[in-house]
């Protein structure tokens, strides 16, 4: 049976790389529905035109700036995306874009589902400024071409057929995930730091029968893990790291994308939480001021990646976070506390070991936490087989009473 491709982006302006795009989908053997997100009107003659796009778009998106034209479009063809997809009338997609067209695009990929085949040739797919427009397109496939998105020169083709090459194949191998009937899914954070922990949790809990599905908290994994829990991917979260919580939060950057709905989504759906502050001890300098970290112990994580320790009034910050996200939880939550330390370098004799500073995380945690959100002090390390074990009976617990 022959696949159905969408090829999606701004055709007013790049409508004769779209044509080849479209062309190379073809010539693998695959149907080609064409969605417009132009904001200019055009001749290219797409399945979906642009007048189609904006109509399906939310009516907060009437305004009449680029800003509000960009959302407009890209919600417009990330509601129709999402409906045919479900609908099983596309098996696949694949944009294409450079600035604007990656923003717009990346907004659309946020609205597909998991599994689904999707790819993104990007101008902006390695460069560092324009991460945060990657946030949220999951298992997207993202392309650089190496050259701008700008006439059919030999490198540019090249990429385009690649990624026509790619999307195809994925639509052919039905790459959507099967799950087990009955097999209760957990997420969980981990990050180096606290990966024998989480290691020795995912083992207990895969024993019972559980699918563990572990999270590299480095920056995006744990919005990647709150993406599917509003996709009701998980029966338990077990938010065991929050290391991408303390350096934005560290810094009293609240709005940046790595925190800005971080933990929002399982509170918000009611999800059983287990929460621990792994990773928490430990900040980078990246954006802050040098002179901030004077005096501070540190770690070298490798030769170029250092990380210092954050102090007192850091740490409370986070605290406060967490506390202010764990009180409009819908579900259950609990916060673990190991009163040996909250990561591989943070117990006596390792680099950011400050007994201060830990005492201080264990006052604030008891304080800041609302009454209704327990929390158990563990008289172990983080990563020692006792904390291990009590997550693990926690969550266990947890899916004993929701499945």
């Amino acid at each position: 049976m022959r696949k159905t491709i969408a090829v999606c982006g701004t055709f007013d302006s790049k409508g004769e790389e779209f044509s080849y795009l479209a062309e190379q989908v073809r010539k693998l053997g695959a149907d080609v529905l064409s969605v417009d997100m132009s904001l200019r009107p055009n001749d290219f003659a797409a399945d979906y035109s642009a007048e189609a796009v904006a109509a399906a778009a939310e009516d907060r998106y009437a305004g009449g700036g680029i800003a509000d034209g960009l959302d407009r479009m890209s919600a417009g063809a990330g509601r129709l995306l999402a409906g045919l997809a479900a609908e099983k009338k596309i098996d696949g997609m694949i944009c294409m874009g450079g600035g604007r067209g990656t923003y717009m695009a990346c907004r659309v990929l946020r609205e597909m589902p998991l599994g689904f085949p999707k790819v993104l040739i990007s101008t902006c797919a390695t460069n560092e400024g324009s991460q945060y427009y990657f946030e949220g397109i999951q298992d997207t496939m993202v392309m650089n071409p190496l050259v701008d998105i700008s006439g059919l020169n030999s490198v540019l083709c090249m990429a385009m057929k690649e990624g026509a090459a790619c999307v195809c194949a994925m639509a052919d191998a039905d790459c959507m995930p099967v799950y087990a009937a009955g097999r209760p899914r957990v997420g969980i954070t981990m990050w180096g730091v606290t990966t024998p922990c989480v290691e020795r949790v995912r083992r207990l809990l895969e024993e019972k029968g559980c699918e563990v599905l572990v999270f590299h908290a480095n920056g995006t994994g744990g919005n990647i893990m709150d993406s599917l829990v509003r996709q009701n991917y998980f029966d338990v979260v077990a938010d065991l790291t929050l290391s991408e919580i303390t350096m934005p939060v560290a810094r009293g950057q609240y709005t940046d994308p790595q925190v800005e709905n971080r933990m929002k989504a399982a509170c918000e759906m009611g999800i059983p939480q287990v929460v621990a502050f792994g990773g928490i001890d430990m900040v980078h300098p990246d954006g802050g001021d040098p002179a901030a970290y004077a005096g501070r112990k540190l770690y070298y994580h490798t030769a170029s990646c250092v990380f210092y320790r954050s102090n007192a009034e850091e740490t409370v910050r986070c605290v406060k976070f967490v506390a202010d996200r764990l009180k409009t939880s819908a579900g259950k939550a609990v916060v673990l506390h190991p009163l040996g330390g909250t990561s591989a370098v943070n117990k006596e004799g390792e680099a950011l070991y400050e007994s201060d500073t830990n005492e201080t995380l264990h006052r604030a945690v008891h304080q800041w936490m609302e009454p209704e959100i327990p929390v158990v002090d563990v008289d172990a390390h983080i990563n020692d087989r006792l904390f291990a074990e009590k997550a693990a009976e926690i969550i266990l617990g947890y899916i004993g009473e929701t499945i």
